[in-house]
């Protein structure tokens, strides 16, 4: 008597099909603890958390990239835009766009300043970066 190999088939699509669950979101980066005054670096989607002060501030990802590539020689150097949500107490986050190279004071939030201390990979000619190979320097201070 044979079987019909309908039966195997749909057994083994149930045990592949139980692995994979559509609804899974990836993970947010872990939590950085941060200091005033004291640079940080974040990932994008990462937080950085200021307990002593109920801070926190986001890096949402890179805007705009236009920096001039390390090898080749540029007229201008280029600049950099960073989106940042910042949220302090209960407050609602307010979005922050800072900007390499920096406004010298820093963008104010609140009774803070927050600063564009760097921004990496540097551009190269030969490669595109991807979106969620950038990471960005911050140092956050009292106004």
């Amino acid at each position: 008597m044979r079987m019909p190999i309908v039966f195997p088939l749909l057994g083994i699509g149930l045990l592949l099909s139980a692995g994979c669950d559509s609804s899974m979101e990836p993970s947010a980066p872990p939590q950085v603890e941060a200091e005033l005054n004291v640079p940080f670096t974040l990932a994008p989607g990462q937080t950085a958390v200021f307990a002593a002060v109920d801070l926190t501030l986001t890096f949402d990802g890179v805007v705009e990239d236009t920096r001039c590539p390390v090898d080749v020689v540029c007229l201008q150097a280029g600049s950099a835009t960073m989106a940042v949500h910042a949220k302090q107490d209960a407050t609602a986050p307010t979005a922050l766009s800072l900007t390499l190279p920096q406004i010298p004071d820093g963008i104010p939030f609140g009774a803070f300043r927050v600063h564009a201390v760097s921004l990496t990979p540097e551009q190269r000619i030969d490669r595109t970066i991807r979106p969620g190979d950038y990471r960005f320097q911050i140092m956050v201070d009292i106004f």
